[in-house]
């Protein structure tokens, strides 16, 4: 076989590789959509989330929220951080999650984020779960449409 069939070969299969794993992803993205009218959470994120919020969250290993005005959607290990169900997050604002010492310093991150405004990379702050335990985390904020 001459070089070029060679990489005619390898370019034809990279081609079929490729055309399998697109459609793979439109499948999983089409069973999302459907899954997530019929049932009230799809793996740790709440009701409510359209399908590209929730396929963003589902990606995410770290723990991640998307938050508007208030909390919007929340991944299951942002949950779990929390020790609270997703519903139970949905609605709430960030600030009410961390403790009184950071709540005006990620109530104004927040702010700036939605605003467009210029801000740090990173905010250092504090979470209480539930049972009063607190974990400090580095939360960094970014527009997604």
């Amino acid at each position: 076989m001459a070089i070029p069939e060679i990489v005619a070969l390898a370019l034809a299969v990279l081609a079929a590789v490729l055309g399998v794993i697109v459609w793979v992803d439109r499948r999983e993205l089409r069973r999302l959509e459907q899954s997530s009218a019929a049932e009230p959470e799809v793996a740790g994120i709440a009701a409510g989330a359209d399908a590209m919020t929730q396929a963003f969250l589902l990606a995410m290993r770290e723990p991640a929220l998307v938050h508007g005005e208030h909390i919007l959607a929340v991944n299951q290990p942002f949950a779990s951080l929390v020790g609270a169900a997703a519903e139970q997050l949905c609605g709430r604002k960030l600030a009410e999650l961390v403790t009184p010492e950071y709540t005006a310093l990620v109530t104004l991150a927040v702010e700036r984020t939605l605003a467009g405004e210029p801000g740090p990379a990173r905010t250092e702050a504090e979470l209480a779960d539930a049972h009063g335990q607190v974990t400090r985390v580095e939360l960094e904020a970014s527009p997604f449409d």
